[in-house]
């Protein structure tokens, strides 16, 4: 009995005995606390979040903008911070599905959107018509120069509108309209949240809506707010070592208010689990608190272990968080507070099968690249780094981009395995590079040298391994090697064409430069007579020939004659002869012809220049169509017609067969040489590794490399707009097409869904549109790929519009098996000349076929309707010109182009690129495998129930190929910022085990109605630095959005000392709201429970781009004595600028432009910041706010020897030598800059001989009988009379972007400095970033810089 006794009676034993300590340790509970709190602004003021939210849905697309914007107006003025945000809220559901607004939700918290509000800000502060206006305006409408508050004066200022019109930038939010590019641009500054908005956005969209204005509209704050809270950064106190430091003993100076209170996070404390105690004695809460308090204090000591003792402490941290009731939370718990609860983990017993199922698959994932103790997190399928640094912005723009990918997915009917299934695709399909060069290997190129034969080169070295021997650089090397073929189309009717073939004789045969050039005559006698051909309806083949005899029975016009010339000398010569023939010529026709010159100028300049080197009966040897001189051109016009370059309106300059981009002449070499430049190191590392001998072609080495079978027009290379379908969508003009539009088909036994659909809009009353409709059906009729439909995008009731709708009718009416064949006819008999009329129809099918076919037309005649004023508004939603042609190849707006007619080959090369870049066969197999029930909005469309359930899987596909593509051009964004997206197949972690290392974890909001779950996999060590930064990160995502989380241990084994030596919070983003509906200031780093006796660090982890600096704190942060403190410590810091990063090259050499000063300035304030390129890749930083900024070179050495050329990253509307910088994210701004030298500059250099010493050149000075040193002897010399020397020490130029934390330096034979000058890359260091002590100087406790030079003058 006496061992059984009651375990009632032992629970109240121990809260006895807990009441009775509590009641003794309750006056020592208020005792001096252990805290440190550190908090972050912005320098700009808190933005509103419904602007905010309007800018994230601007992400989304424009339409969305402008959606919620005209919500937002309707509503009316927002009363407070918390109307605004609920009302934002309420919209944003209303747009979005339930996973994006979960993304926009915790996006807001972020505030990621606040910089981009105050951009807007700051280019209202910086619009010198806006400044013009009453302070006191609630909106400003500007107009170029003048601007207005009252809507009622908006006709006025908009019909004396001055120039220079309103300047418009790329983050602009332009009202989509059909005005015309001409009409005012009018700017409303203002408050979307302000009572005044709703009056100014109706006027301004109406008069948008008539085509009178373009209406942009940029945010406005009247009212002045708190400074911006900063969230997604994280903080350290680093525990110091104090055996050799001495400790300063003076009185600290308390801060003013308690800055924390003790951590409630902690269920058990020292055995004592108070959630137990508080339900068992409610009453005694206060009293639990209070003991819980001195326990947490009396606990937070760091105790030092023994080496066995580390040895598992990776592996029990892991098995204390495997075994919690709340995993996430115990990891926070552990990992944060490691240094003070190591101690506790000592006697965690780690399992044998927890163990060794860690280390097998430890095994695994090593093969994809994660070693043991590593740290990831991998968000359906994106990796995201935790282990370097707290960067939770780069994780909120992965949720954003996944949510709305998977939002999409499902908003389009697919359930969440298959939109998971689909989303894989990103990271197991790799996208072939899609070759950029096309085969210019062919008898038609006629070369002009040939640097392996010619004698002019018979003195240069011959082999190839020359190009790695030591000597000068590898592109000053001339070598006898047709390393670089240079292929030249030319229209010899042309003036721009002749000049550019004369520049390229002059730098072959005066500068020797080391380019093979070879040149194709494009004539436009050959050109027109071979598209003037129309093949027969049959189906295309890349293989089909081109017939270049069609333009015998012409006369030959002034091309053809040059053509014949030039085979006419190079028989009875050489081909160096017959380009010199061809040299002299051009210059004698730009002597004697302006511009072009007329067909007949051209021809009797030619005729003189020949005859007076032969006679007058050899040229009229070139005049018959039968001659022979003639079968060298017409081979030159088939094979640039097969290039897809007889259509150019410009000379095209292919470089080893990779086009270069048209321009005038010297733009053309410049590009040659940057190309040599670039092309070279890939023929070095051929050369090298054996790939290319002396024996090898090296043309042919490249062409083996891929290439395409033409050059497709620039603008069907990457799409000018994407447009995401959601069938029978009515927000959109384009997807309520979708349910009207009809398409052929090839015939198959089978109707199948189709990888590809294509919307050519074309004018069908042009010969151009005609054909471009007839060569994608022959192009269709070759493969079961592909949906056409063919719509008139030119002007109404004209017999272009007729034929749309036989067309439409054709692919309705007539049978499946029929209807591409009659389509194919019909527009045969049209481009043979045909009038479009009920003949037309009667002649291709027969009288009672058509008969029935018009009938049914006649029947539908409302869905014809309805398909053509979708179409018109889907026109005017893209911004389609009337008289173009526009490829839509599933949602990829290609085009519009005006100057030509597509090809069949060009559709076979476009939807191979695009049925390549996202595999659309395994989309196809998903959406056949999915269960999708047709909408209502099909119900009226042609067929039975299964051809319209098949119509809508089509369209379904379209949807998710512009889905996965929008996620692939958002990460090639991404990576142009410098923030790579990697991604991972998911598939490789199916093989794991699971059973005793893992926890599968499931977020609140899975379940609920809308939501399509995030697959998270969390690999994490809780003994590590990425270990404390996963915890708040999975915190963060089980909050706030729908995620299923795959939790996978991974300790490190074996470990040998302390591997966590801090403390660490990050602050993440959290939005609250007091009683009045103000918005809270937002969340802080609190540091609770810390050991007093310890000496603390405070260290921040922010995102690389932000400068910080302490703005607040009354302790030395460097040395956190809390004992010493009554009150804790409280720190504030201030986000004082924004890097933009980049590099800078010369555009000719792709050299980086060392020691180049570049600035950034505004309109109104002028120069601003300034900075130095590096010689380290270019690299060059500058500081920023939120804003536009206008980037230049500095006046002065930079400005005088180079010009801007190129801005990459730069705001598109600004001009190249003015370019314009939009910083506005807080994960940083990237930018590409490339210079060129101005006229003369070309020898010039930027930096001086003397500050290019490297660090080698400076020891050798210091060597006793070397030149250098003697030579510095003699200056030494020179300047002893004045009894002063200087003393300069520089970073090496070839040094990358160095910081140097300490510097000192002492000089001797010296009695005194007399001065000192310090610089850091970018402005003089003041006096107290250094210290001087006679003869040495040293860096001080404020250094910390990236130096660049320290200058002495001593006597």
């Amino acid at each position: 009995m006496k061992m059984l006794c009651s375990a009632r009676m032992m629970a109240l034993a121990a809260a006895s005995v807990v009441v009775m300590v509590v009641a003794v340790c309750c006056p020592m509970a208020v005792q001096a606390q252990t805290s440190v709190a550190v908090e972050m602004d912005a320098t700009w003021d808190s933005t509103p979040l419904y602007m905010e939210a309007a800018e994230l849905l601007g992400d989304v697309s424009e339409q969305h903008f402008w959606s919620f914007v005209d919500a937002f107006a309707q509503a009316g003025a927002v009363k407070h911070d918390q109307d605004g945000y609920e009302r934002a809220l309420s919209i944003t559901e209303d747009l979005l599905s339930a996973s994006s607004v979960d993304a926009v939700k915790l996006s807001l918290s972020a505030r990621t959107k606040s910089p981009k509000v105050a951009m807007f800000f700051q280019i209202g502060q910086d619009d010198s018509a806006l400044l013009s206006a009453n302070d006191n305006c609630e909106a400003v409408a500007v107009v170029g120069q003048s601007a207005t508050c009252s809507a009622a004066d908006l006709s006025a200022i908009i019909s004396t509108a001055s120039d220079p019109p309103s300047t418009v930038y790329d983050v602009d939010h332009i009202r989509p309209s059909s005005s015309r590019n001409d009409v005012p641009v009018v700017v409303l500054y203002a408050d979307i949240g302000s009572p005044s908005f709703k009056d100014w956005h109706e006027a301004l969209s109406q008069l948008c809506q008539e085509g009178k204005v373009q209406y942009v509209l940029r945010h406005l704050q009247r009212t002045p707010a708190s400074r911006m809270r900063l969230v997604g950064w994280g903080a350290e106190l680093a525990i110091k070592k104090t055996e050799y430091t001495v400790m300063d003993d003076a009185a600290v100076q308390d801060d003013d208010a308690t800055t924390a209170a003790v951590d409630d996070s902690e269920d058990e404390v020292a055995g004592f689990s108070f959630t137990t105690l508080r339900r068992l004695y409610p009453d005694k809460t206060d009293d639990l608190d209070a003991f819980r308090s001195v326990l947490l204090n009396n606990t937070a000591v760091i105790k030092d272990l023994k080496a066995w003792e580390l040895q598992d402490i990776s592996f029990q941290a892991a098995q204390r968080v495997m075994t919690a009731k709340e995993p996430v939370g115990m990891l926070q718990r552990v990992s944060q507070n490691f240094p003070s609860i190591a101690h506790t983990l000592v006697g965690v017993k780690v399992g044998d099968a927890f163990r060794k199922e860690v280390e097998t698959n430890q095994r695994s994932m090593q093969q994809f690249g994660i070693s043991p103790g590593t740290s990831a997190l991998i968000v359906d399928g994106v990796y995201t780094d935790v282990t370097s640094n707290t960067n939770l912005f780069s994780l909120l723009k992965v949720i954003q981009s996944e949510s709305d990918t998977l939002g999409s997915l499902q908003q389009l009917g697919t359930d969440a395995d298959t939109a998971h299934a689909i989303n894989s695709l990103l990271a197991s399909h790799q996208a072939p590079a899609t070759p950029k060069r096309v085969d210019v290997r062919s008898s038609a190129v006629k070369y002009m040298n040939n640097l392996e034969k010619d004698s002019m080169y018979s003195r240069w070295a011959s082999s190839l391994v020359t190009l790695l021997r030591p000597g000068p650089p590898p592109h000053q090397r001339h070598v006898a090697r047709n390393m670089y073929t240079l292929t030249a189309v030319i229209n010899p009717a042309r003036a721009e064409d002749r000049a550019l073939l004369s520049a390229l004789h002059h730098e072959v045969f005066e500068n020797k430069l080391p380019v093979r050039v070879g040149v194709v005559f494009a004539t436009s006698q050959g050109q027109a007579a071979i598209t003037a051909r129309v093949p027969a309806f049959e189906p295309y083949s890349s293989t089909e020939k081109v017939n270049g005899d069609l333009d015998e029975d012409s006369v030959p016009t002034a091309g053809v004659l040059v053509a014949r010339a030039f085979e006419y000398v190079k028989r009875k010569g050489s081909n160096i002869k017959a380009f010199a023939f061809l040299t002299a010529l051009f210059k004698a026709m730009a002597d004697s012809v302006a511009g072009d010159g007329g067909d007949g100028e051209l021809v009797d300049v030619l005729r003189e220049a020949f005859v007076a080197q032969y006679d007058m009966s050899t040229w009229e040897k070139l005049l018959p169509a039968s001659t022979t001189y003639d079968k060298t051109r017409k081979k030159m016009d088939v094979f640039v017609h097969k290039l897809g370059l007889g259509d150019n309106a410009e000379p095209v300059v292919l470089f080893n067969g990779e086009p270069l981009t048209p321009g005038q002449p010297d733009e053309v070499l410049s590009q040659v040489h940057t190309a040599m430049t670039s092309t070279l190191p890939a023929i070095q590392r051929a050369v090298y590794y054996g790939w290319l001998s002396d024996h090898s072609d090296v043309l042919d080495f490249f062409m083996k490399q891929g290439v395409s079978s033409r050059v497709l027009p620039s603008l069907l290379t990457s799409p000018s707009h994407l447009h995401v379908a959601q069938p029978a969508d009515p927000e959109h003009p384009a997807d309520k097409l979708l349910a009207h539009v009809a398409y052929t088909t090839k015939p198959e036994t089978h109707p199948s869904v189709k990888p590809m659909t294509y919307w050519l809009v074309v004018d069908l009353d042009t010969r151009d549109g005609q054909l471009s409709a007839f060569e994608l059906l022959r192009r269709q009729l070759s493969t079961s790929k592909l949906r056409v439909a063919i719509l008139h995008g030119g002007a109404r009731d004209t017999p272009g519009q007729q034929l749309e709708t036989y067309l439409q009718a054709v692919a309705r009416y007539v049978p499946a098996s029929k209807a591409l064949g009659v389509a194919g006819k019909v527009l045969e008999r049209v481009l043979a000349g045909d009038a479009v009329s009920n003949a037309l129809g009667q002649t291709v099918v027969g009288v009672k076929a058509w008969a029935d076919v018009m009938a049914k037309v006649k029947e539908d005649e409302d869905s014809f309707s309805s398909l053509l004023a979708s179409k018109r508004s889907m026109i005017e939603a893209f911004g389609l010109p009337p008289a173009a042609t526009t490829v839509i190849l599933n949602g990829h707006v290609f085009g519009p182009m005006t100057d030509r007619a597509l090809r069949a080959a060009d559709y076979h090369q476009l939807d191979k690129r695009h049925g390549d870049s996202i595999n659309t066969r395994a989309i196809v197999r998903h959406i056949d495998q999915t269960q999708l029930a047709t909408p209502p909005a099909y119900a009226a469309g042609s067929g039975d129930d299964d051809a319209r359930a098949l119509q809508y899987r089509n369209d379904v596909v379209v949807g998710v190929c512009a889905v996965l593509s929008r996620s692939r051009m958002r990460a090639a964004e991404s990576a142009e910022q410098g923030q790579q997206v990697r991604r991972v197949d998911l598939s490789l972690f199916k093989g794991l085990d699971t059973t005793h290392s893992a926890l599968e974890l499931t977020s609140a909001l899975v379940g609920q109605s809308g939501r399509t779950p995030h697959q998270v996999y969390a690999i994490v060590d809780p003994a590590s630095d990425g270990g404390q930064r996963m915890g708040p990160a999975l915190s963060l995502l089980m909050q706030h959005t729908a995620v299923h989380i795959t939790l996978l241990l991974n300790p490190t084994p074996r470990v040998s000392e302390m591997p966590v030596k801090r403390f660490y919070r990050a602050v993440m983003p959290a939005i609250t709201f007091s009683d009045d509906g103000t918005l809270d200031p937002g969340p802080r780093a609190v540091f609770a429970n810390l050991p007093r006796a310890s000496l603390l660090t405070l260290g921040l982890e922010t995102p690389a781009s932000w400068m910080v600096k302490s703005v607040e704190s009354k302790h030395d942060l460097d040395n956190i004595h809390l004992q010493s403190s009554q009150r804790g410590v409280h720190a504030v810091f201030e986000l004082e600028h924004m890097a933009v990063e980049g590099s800078c090259v010369e555009a000719t050499t792709r050299r980086p432009t060392a020691g180049l000063q570049l600035e950034l300035g505004t309109r109104t304030h002028g120069s601003m910041y300034d900075t130095l390129v590096m010689a380290n890749l270019g690299y060059f930083q500058l500081k920023a706010t939120p804003g536009a900024w206008q980037l230049s070179l500095r006046e002065g050495r930079s400005s005088d020897i180079f010009a801007l050329s190129r801005v990459k990253g730069a705001d598109s509307h600004s001009p190249h030598d003015a370019p314009v910088i939009l910083v506005h994210d807080l994960s940083g701004t990237f930018v590409s800059v490339s210079v060129e030298r101005r006229p003369g500059m070309e020898a010039a250099k930027l930096l001086e001989d003397s500050s290019a010493i490297g660090l080698w050149e400076s020891i050798k000075r210091l060597v006793p009988g070397s030149k250098q040193s003697k030579e510095k002897q003699q200056q030494q010399e020179q300047t002893s009379n004045d009894d002063m020397y200087r003393c300069v020490v520089q970073r090496p130029k070839e040094a990358s972007y160095l910081y140097f934390m300490t510097f000192r330096l002492e000089m001797s034979g010296v009695d005194s400095i007399q001065s000192v000058e310090i610089r850091d890359n970018n402005e003089l260091l003041g006096d107290d970033q250094y210290n001087l002590s006679d003869l040495t100087v040293s860096a001080s406790d404020n250094f910390s810089n990236a130096l660049a030079s320290i200058a002495v003058i001593a006597s």
